[in-house]
């Protein structure tokens, strides 16, 4: 992935493989601050958290032994853990301030769900702003060529390195390709377009314009994408 070193501040990519069951559509939502818990178990999740803990303080203690849980994920399996061991208790889970970006789906399904007695509640923390983000941070970019930075990705979305969307200073990027893109040029760059038919009579097969196709080294990684015109209508390719 490849950006002019004036863009490499604030860089964020996002997925849509993203799974949020709480009933928001967006890939980036907020819950709701409620600071009544009516809860008799209370698990808490903090940016400076750790899934290693207990998950039961609201801060990291003195010690720096034990606190907040670190993902949502780890306190909803914490709840799940409790119902298995037979639990009814009420169950709320309070998540802490700040930017938690999700490396997997967060799934909540009906087999969460409390009772009227024992109710589950996921909630953000008195007067806090938590967001749940299918975003993802990179700053890990390096030098690569001239004005070209790299940043290898694959750690960051470790569940689908595909990553289609990438956005910097909030704003849509486009995919490397072949021919180069120019903005000022929307409509006629960035495609390659095809000479003549190979075949008479059929769209199937098709010459391309001379100097256009190269020897790349890793064609097998390459995707090709095709906008026929109008004179390809009825054509099954």
């Amino acid at each position: 992935m490849w950006l002019d070193a004036p863009q490499m501040k604030n860089i964020i990519i996002i997925n849509f493989n993203i799974i949020l069951l709480l009933l928001n559509f967006n890939n980036v939502f907020s819950l709701e601050p409620n600071p009544s818990t009516g809860a008799s178990f209370i698990f808490y999740v903090a940016t400076n958290g750790n899934d290693q803990w207990t998950g039961t303080l609201p801060d990291v203690n003195a010690a720096g032994s034990d606190g907040p849980f670190a993902t949502v994920k780890k306190a909803i399996d914490a709840v799940r853990g409790e119902k298995k061991n037979g639990s009814r208790s009420a169950f709320t889970i309070l998540v802490r301030g700040g930017v938690y970006e999700l490396g997997e789906p967060l799934v909540i399904g009906p087999e969460d769900s409390g009772t009227e007695s024992g109710p589950f509640a996921v909630k953000a923390h008195p007067n806090e702003h938590p967001v749940l983000s299918g975003f993802k941070t990179i700053n890990n970019f390096e030098p690569y060529m001239g004005k070209i930075y790299k940043a290898d990705i694959a750690r960051l979305i470790s569940f689908d390195p595909n990553v289609r969307q990438l956005f910097a200073h909030g704003k849509r990027q486009i995919l490397a390709r072949y021919p180069n893109y120019d903005p000022l040029d929307p409509i006629g760059s960035g495609f390659l377009y095809v000479k003549t038919y190979a075949e008479k009579g059929s769209k199937r097969k098709f010459i391309n314009q001379t100097g256009d196709v190269h020897a790349w080294p890793a064609l097998h990684d390459a995707e090709v994408f095709i906008y026929p015109g109008n004179n390809w209508g009825g054509e099954k390719l």
